[in-house]
């Protein structure tokens, strides 16, 4: 790979986009959702517990807990690759400033 091709490669994918944690929100929350709902429906059935303070529930009771618990789920999930994301974009950056000047 050519020096132009690296400059060209780092200028393009060095801005970062806009609203980046919002989407990956929205993003992460339909990926997690399909999820839940399978983890609902067999906890319910008594097929697969929920853990909660080392005790298996089951029925509507598991189902409460991971209904109240699916939010902090999703925003850990969204913070931990958004915190990756930002360091892969300083990264990008740093080597833009090494590559292009």
């Amino acid at each position: 790979m050519s020096i132009m091709n690296i400059n060209r490669f780092l200028k393009k994918y060095t801005e970062k986009p806009d609203s980046a944690f919002k989407r990956l929100l929205v993003l992460i929350s339909f990926g997690y959702l399909p999820i839940l709902i399978f983890n609902m429906v067999m906890s319910y059935l008594e097929i697969m517990p929920t853990n909660f303070n080392s005790e298996k529930i089951f029925g509507f009771k598991a189902v409460l807990i991971q209904l109240a618990f699916s939010p902090l789920i999703i925003l850990a999930f969204t913070v931990a690759i958004y915190v990756w994301l930002i360091f892969g974009h300083f990264v990008l950056k740093v080597l833009k400033t090494i590559f292009c000047n």
